[in-house]
């Protein structure tokens, strides 16, 4: 419960708080009460909201702990588990989740049956008070068996579509998938703004590399595409000069506007390393001053959050930021942001990786530090990384990586093949594969990370640009 400052946040307060995990979820099966599920970060507006007022009343408080076994999930400490409840929040009520996302599961079987964001602690005008809806939730759980039996058996068939690749053996996309992508990529940008979408309006780093890199894969031919070029850079020139840009270091999370003016208070780790690669690699690339000196303000940023005394919530954050870092010091010439990227590697060692996006984002950080001929020992430790991939996570039978292991507390396996702002974890995976099959040919990782993509080919045929980590894959396996 101590694990992170989101978590620690929260102790001592009113609400008796559990880890998610198999106690609680036997404790609420043994005692017959449902499970109130709080999945938030630190500094979301929300959960910080929630936790000042719903969660320090002691009326609210004393219904959660007389009514509900009570779990509090830091998103960035369990990606799998935020996903997974997002997906069924998603398949509930058909909205969007986020942050806060305040979940109620049966406590039979720990399927969600109800949720919502943020939930005052007195009721506003159009939002009623979370006590008020404690005590219609655990009401409903009591005189409605039926009805939430039938709902989770709906739920889980629903989860089980969305888990659908198909077998392995079929066909490895072809080159058309990339020109797709392309004018999809075109015909959405915001030729104002830069960017794509309307409100609210995410920066998709995973859209600016993918053009940066198809320009560049071209650019010594007879016919560059300048325009992607211009895409990548317009965007990026943009963003900087935006609100999104936090004056005191980083990036928020995205806007609220087209117009890059009304950023969201809060910022992730894990989007402003994605960020600080992109803008080193433009930096790289174009020469151009400006995106230097973001990426070095960016690095600035990410260094000092990397090396905060009280840790960083979440060793997915923590491995995408050595990665960042190194990237970044070598686009840019900075050994000194090499040094802080091998020190957060060395912290790294003595945790251990549990899902999916654990696993593949520390061997990602390892193989951007250290090759083979400069440091075996770490080599030694990616290829174990590997390994643990095919033996834990993936799904030979139909090809693709499950988020989490065979006796996960969770209620339902699944496979990720489309992009979350970051590559998917079977994206990801692949990826890793086969660099470590270029770098030291192994059969069984190229053959791990084709069976992935062969997998998600109708996926990635079907809507290219949601499968840009992907198709990034797929370029690795042609070289």
């Amino acid at each position: 419960m101590l694990a992170s400052p989101f978590l620690r946040s929260h102790a001592g307060g009113l609400v008796a708080w559990r880890d998610w995990g198999t106690a609680a979820i036997a404790e609420a099966r043994t005692s017959g009460r449902p499970l109130f599920v709080h999945l938030a970060c630190e500094g979301s507006p929300g959960a910080e909201a929630m936790r000042g007022d719903a969660f320090s009343d002691a009326d609210t408080a004393a219904l959660l702990n007389r009514d509900f076994v009570c779990v509090l999930v830091d998103r960035d400490e369990q990606p799998e588990l935020d996903r997974l409840l997002q997906l069924a929040y998603r398949l509930l009520t058909r909205e969007d989740g986020g942050w806060p996302l305040n979940l109620f599961l049966t406590a039979d079987e720990a399927l969600p049956f109800f949720g919502g964001g943020y939930f005052p602690g007195v009721s506003t005008a159009g939002q009623p008070a979370l006590r008020s809806v404690l005590a219609r939730v655990s009401e409903y759980h009591r005189d409605q068996q039926t009805s939430l039996r039938e709902q989770g058996a709906a739920l889980r068939e629903a989860l089980r579509h969305v888990d659908t690749g198909t077998a392995e053996t079929g066909a490895l996309p072809g080159a058309a998938v990339f020109d797709a992508a392309r004018r999809e990529l075109e015909a959405g940008f915001d030729r104002e703004h830069g960017g794509w979408g309307r409100a609210p309006k995410f920066p998709q780093a995973l859209a600016i590399q993918h053009l940066l890199r198809h320009w560049q894969a071209g650019a010594l031919g007879e016919q560059p595409d300048l325009k992607a070029l211009f895409m990548a850079t317009y965007t990026l020139s943009r963003i900087a000069d935006s609100a999104l840009r936090d004056t005191d270091g980083g990036f928020f999370r995205y806007c609220h506007d087209a117009a890059w003016r009304e950023p969201q208070p809060e910022k992730a780790l894990a989007d402003n390393a994605q960020l600080l690669e992109v803008f080193a690699e433009a930096a790289l690339l174009t020469g151009e001053a400006r995106f230097r000196t973001v990426a070095e303000d960016t690095a600035r940023y990410v260094a000092e959050q990397l090396s905060r005394p009280e840790g960083v919530p979440g060793l997915v954050p923590q491995a995408l930021a050595v990665r960042a870092l190194t990237v970044a010091a070598r686009a840019l010439g900075r050994d000194d942001l090499s040094s802080v990227a091998t020190q957060g590697l060395a912290r790294l060692r003595v945790l251990s990786p549990e899902g999916l996006e654990d696993h593949a984002a520390l061997l990602d950080a390892i193989l951007a530090c250290a090759m083979p001929g400069e440091r075996p020992t770490e080599f030694a430790w990616a290829k174990a990384l590997a390994d643990a991939l095919l033996s834990r996570f993936e799904d030979r039978g139909r090809g693709g990586f499950f988020t989490t292991t065979t006796d996960a507390p969770v209620f339902q396996r699944l496979r990720e093949f489309a992009d979350n702002g970051q590559p998917s974890g079977t994206a990801r995976a692949a990826q890793l594969l086969l660099r470590l099959d270029a770098i030291e040919p192994d059969a069984r990782y190229r053959e791990a990370a084709l069976r992935s993509l062969r997998a998600a080919s109708r996926r990635i045929q079907a809507q290219p640009l949601g499968h840009l980590g992907l198709l990034a894959a797929l370029t690795l396996s042609a070289s």
